[in-house]
């Protein structure tokens, strides 16, 4: 028999914070003042009318620290700039993991990024990854499969620099 475990996160999002192109620069600004140095994850993205579209997801132990360095970031600025619609959005969401470790927390940030880029990914969005890379999307299809066997599926996978894909 086998035993199956759950585990159950919560994120506690804050409001959406608008992005503003930055005068005579090919980037954008936000207000980083309130945002705190703790464990979480954060999604940029624009809004479609009233529907959000994502392009990035990311984790980090130092909230503050890590979004402060999207801000001096080339790639993502660029993606930003080329969405068709605004207003661009940062939405950050914290995490409260049981357990005191940074090992711990490493792990359900992992965990969370990758059901929010799976998420993201399987409705459509053009996600990228830290080098401005689309994430791939692939569907393959099975010649003669099974009775019962489904004959065509979907995989996604996120490039993750230098040792592939994860």
């Amino acid at each position: 028999m086998t035993k199956t475990s759950e585990m159950m996160f919560e994120i506690k999002w804050e409001s959406p914070i608008e992005l503003r192109l930055a005068p005579r620069q090919r980037r954008y600004t936000w207000d980083r003042s309130n945002i705190l140095m703790i464990p979480g994850v954060y999604i940029f993205g624009w809004m479609d009318g009233e529907k959000f579209k994502a392009i990035y997801v990311g984790k980090t132990i130092k909230m503050k620290q890590r979004i402060n360095t999207h801000h001096e970031g080339d790639a993502l600025m660029d993606r930003l700039i080329v969405m068709p619609n605004e207003p661009r959005v940062l939405f950050i969401g914290y995490v409260f993991p049981d357990g005191g470790t940074d090992k711990v927390r490493r792990k359900v940030l992992s965990i969370i990024e990758k059901a929010l880029v799976r998420y993201y990914v399987a409705e459509g969005h053009d996600l990228h990854n830290s080098y401005g890379e689309c994430i791939k999307k692939h569907t393959v299809k099975s010649k003669n499969a099974p009775r019962g066997l489904n004959a065509s599926i979907f995989v996604e996978a996120k490039y993750d620099g230098p040792d592939g894909f994860i």
